[in-house]
């Protein structure tokens, strides 16, 4: 288990765990098609979209998203890949929040962020205009 004195050079050798598991002798999948049926947990940890741990893309430094969990019991998660989050469709902040293991103001401010550079985007992009006018008119306001 991590605590808060581990260094990412630690977190790295917590992860070494891993690299005994015969699933990922293979190479790992480059596409969603090639991993939207693959084994779940995901055993690809360093995937970028997988939920264990995220890499900061300009420091390198490693946050594990769930301390608590070993990387040896993944199943123990909601779910491993943000991609099947992506895949379920509308769910609340409460459950985007469990699933992430933030709290449910900070997946607020996220889709904030998210929507208002989705808006900016859009004024450039006519289908992107489509999309968001589309969401506005749907989206129903969150307290």
């Amino acid at each position: 288990m991590f605590d808060s004195g581990d260094s990412a050079r630690d977190s790295y050798r917590h992860l070494e765990v891993l690299d005994d598991n015969p699933e990922l002798d293979a190479e790992p999948p480059r596409t969603r098609g090639e991993c939207i049926d693959g084994p779940r947990p995901c055993p690809w940890v360093r995937c970028r979209h997988h939920l264990y741990l995220e890499v900061h893309p300009k420091s390198g430094a490693v946050r594990i998203n769930f301390p608590d969990v070993e990387p040896d019991e993944l199943e123990r998660l909601p779910s491993t890949c943000s991609l099947d989050v992506a895949s379920w469709g509308g769910s609340s902040l409460e459950e985007v929040g469990r699933t992430m293991n933030v709290a449910r103001e900070a997946v607020r401010q996220t889709e904030v962020i998210a929507a208002s550079r989705l808006t900016a985007k859009a004024l450039k992009n006519p289908e992107l205009r489509e999309y968001a006018s589309n969401r506005d008119s749907t989206c129903r306001s969150r307290p």
